[in-house]
């Protein structure tokens, strides 16, 4: 069974969700870094980890280290952007006994030397160089315009127990794009992280960065799903849509609703977990705002969802009204309705035919991807 009907014109969704696999927790931001926005990612981060059964100090160190690296973006970002521009990125991974994060910035060529230098002291020293280093920058008072000649990323090394990976990619004359990477292993993690892993896991970072800024895609969530990290991840969203204008709340109910059908309908590849695996990303192409979700699907309801994507994508706006409140009002069907009732409101909602695919997985389970575009020019 290949049930690929609507198709999108790319399947990038699948080659992320796939690129990140296994993992207990992927999330990549890309786009404006506002207080507002940086916050909500902070708290989407933290509901994650909190429920990854780990230490709390390990939780701390954690989320020290995602705040420190949100903080490097605006410290060593090139000073010549606009509002909205969207060249800053923030990754988080949770991949076996690892935690990942990592971040990408613009960066005056003029000013790659001074980071780099101060990396390579940072990476250079022990742990207990690193500790003295630390309060001697405190008690001689050497603070620049970069917070504190490098504190942050002394704590970092500290907190990590690890180097910290960077790479510098040059884009023109005047810019180049700065990735700084750590990696932080849980208390239950006993193998060395060697050079070649540090490298390897940046390389893949750069590597699924440069797609997303290929396709315009701002925001990707792909981990299990439940009602909670809903919640978080609607508040990062909400922030970033003010731009959107009139159209925001349309794009945010619709995101909601597709949000909403991972949950209540996705299957589970196994029985091991209690969340459902899911990813969702935002992506922008002229004219439109696009949103894509991707989840397992049970072969054996595969066929039926697609007859209900067609039936509702080959309505008028007129029987769709009349469908939606005749589903609405059939409390007979409830429970098998809601599936339906949810597809038709996100027809309604967008003014546009539903685009789908599904990929089969193994013998039980496919993977259902379903994209949905706004226009965003009448």
């Amino acid at each position: 069974m290949n049930i690929i009907k609507n198709n999108p014109v790319h399947s990038v969704i699948l080659d992320i969700f796939e690129n990140t696999q296994p993992s207990d927790l992927n999330y990549i931001y890309r786009g404006v870094f506002t207080q507002n926005i940086t916050e909500a990612i902070l708290e989407l981060a933290e509901r994650n980890i909190d429920e990854i059964n780990q230490p709390v100090q390990l939780r701390r160190r954690v989320y020290f280290l995602m705040v420190e690296s949100l903080q490097n973006i605006t410290r060593y970002q090139a000073l010549k952007l606009d509002l909205f521009d969207k060249s800053g990125v923030f990754f988080i991974q949770k991949k076996a006994e690892r935690y990942l994060i990592s971040t990408g910035n613009l960066i005056e060529n003029s000013r790659i030397a001074y980071v780099a230098d101060k990396l390579l002291l940072v990476n250079k020293l022990t742990k207990d160089e690193l500790k003295n280093y630390y309060r001697q920058i405190l008690k001689n008072g050497k603070f620049t315009e970069e917070g504190g000649a490098g504190l942050g990323l002394i704590e970092m090394a500290r907190k990590s127990g690890n180097r910290l990976t960077f790479r510098f990619e040059k884009l023109n004359e005047e810019y180049s794009y700065f990735y700084l990477h750590t990696v932080m292993p849980t208390i239950y993690d006993h193998d060395d992280i060697i050079e070649r892993d540090l490298e390897f896991s940046l390389s893949k970072v750069v590597e699924i960065h440069k797609a997303l800024v290929l396709e315009d895609i701002s925001l990707v969530f792909n981990s299990g799903f439940s009602q909670e990290s809903l919640l978080s991840l609607v508040s990062v969203i909400e922030n970033q849509l003010i731009e959107l204008g009139s159209l925001r709340k349309k794009v945010f109910n619709l995101m909601v609703e597709m949000l909403q059908n991972i949950i209540h309908h996705a299957s589970k590849l196994n029985n091991n977990n209690e969340e459902k695996p899911g990813i969702f990303y935002l992506q922008e192409q002229e004219g439109e705002y696009i949103l894509n979700t991707g989840n397992f699907i049970k072969n054996e309801n595969v066929e039926a969802l697609t007859q209900k994507i067609e039936d509702v994508n080959n309505m008028t706006k007129e029987s769709l009204d009349h469908f939606y409140n005749t589903k609405l009002l059939d409390f007979n069907e409830l429970h098998s309705n809601k599936a339906g009732l949810g597809i038709i409101d996100m027809r309604i909602k967008s003014q546009s035919d539903l685009k789908y695919f599904f990929k089969p997985i193994n013998e039980q389970i496919s993977f259902f991807n379903l994209e949905i575009a706004v226009e965003t020019k009448f």
